[in-house]
C-alpha cells in the first residue's frame, strides 16, 4: 500500500471509530497486533483497542479527533491528533465534570 493510502486510511480510521463510534469496523482499519499510545495509556490489540474506545465514547460522547499530522512508512502509520470533548460520565475513577477538553500539542512534531 502506497504511503498517501495509509495515511487516507488512518484518517479514516480516527473519523469512523474516534468520531461517529463505528468499532465494529475496527478489524477493517487494523491488524489483531494494533498499538494505541497516548500520554499515560496503551492500548494493545483489537480487543483492546476496543475497550478503550468504549470508554472513550462513554465519558466523553461528543468527542471528536482531528488530525494535525502523519508519518508513514512502509506498513506504519504515526498519527498526532487533537482530542475535544465534554466529560458527561466516569472515566478511571474520576466521576463526570461536565467541563470540556482539548489535548494535543500545537507545536509537537510529529
Amino acid at each position: 500500500m502506497q504511503t498517501h493510502d495509509l495515511k487516507g486510511l488512518a484518517g479514516r480510521f480516527l473519523e469512523a471509530a474516534f468520531n461517529r463510534g463505528e468499532l465494529d469496523l475496527l478489524a477493517e482499519y487494523m491488524t489483531e497486533d494494533v498499538a494505541l499510545h497516548d500520554p499515560g495509556l496503551e492500548l494493545r490489540g483489537l480487543d483492546g483497542l476496543r475497550q478503550g474506545l468504549i470508554r472513550l465514547r462513554r465519558a466523553f460522547p461528543d468527542f471528536v479527533a482531528t488530525v494535525e499530522g502523519q508519518l508513514a512508512e512502509g506498513d506504519l502509520v504515526a498519527v498526532r491528533y487533537r482530542g475535544r470533548g465534554t466529560h458527561s460520565s466516569e472515566m478511571f475513577g474520576i466521576p463526570a465534570t461536565g467541563r470540556s477538553i482539548d489535548y494535543g500539542h500545537p507545536d509537537a512534531a510529529v
